[in-house]
């Protein structure tokens, strides 16, 4: 399996998960702005009269704070379907070792960091993945060494000396992934909440 189809299933699954949680957030939402607007409501029938203009900046008052809980909230349902999203996709990506494509996927790895670093003389890997990487390797043009040095759940990176290195591990390529991740799933949230 391709790591853009594990991706995408990853993304496909978030968004169930986040439809849910907007679902209850936008029930939490509603139930904070009911509950501010029957405060607002109250206080005004307690300054009625002379005091109106008063009661009208404590409405305002009251029902930005319940605003500002309800973006606090959605902000809070957003982050925690984020955590969601990348412990799935670890979880996957630590597996992948077992899939039938792995192989090709590290192919691909080291051709994308050979690609950027076309004089890396090394190639650091997870001591399951050695044997693998160097019987790729061996079919590639330029020597490289392999090393067996990195603990990590899958992937590459590439060095010259100990000067420069390209890490195209998984954990690299979520870490580089993460801002847009957060913004797909910041917009996600309001969308699904807003029936859009």
């Amino acid at each position: 399996m391709a790591l853009s189809d594990i991706l995408q299933a990853i993304r496909s699954g978030a968004e169930a998960e986040a439809a849910a949680i907007a679902s209850t957030a936008d029930d939490e939402v509603a139930g904070i702005l009911e509950e501010a607007n029957q405060s607002a409501e109250a206080e005004r029938s307690r300054l009625a009269g002379s005091r109106e203009a008063e009661t009208a900046r404590a409405t305002d008052r009251i029902v930005n704070q319940a605003q500002l809980e309800a973006d606090r909230q959605v902000r809070v349902a957003a982050e925690q379907v984020y955590a969601g999203i990348v412990e799935q996709a670890v979880e996957r990506l630590a597996h992948l070792r077992d899939d039938p494509n792995y192989r090709q996927i590290l192919g691909e790895l080291i051709d994308e960091c050979r690609g950027v670093m076309p004089d890396a003389t090394t190639i650091h890997v997870a001591e399951p993945d050695a044997q693998a990487v160097a019987g790729l390797l061996a079919k590639r043009p330029g020597a490289c060494d392999v090393e067996a040095d990195l603990t990590t759940i899958g992937g590459v990176v590439a060095a010259v000396g100990n000067q420069r290195f390209v890490d195209n591990t998984f954990e690299s390529r979520l870490a580089r992934a993460d801002p847009s991740g957060r913004q797909l799933v910041a917009e996600l949230i309001p969308a699904l909440g807003s029936g859009q």
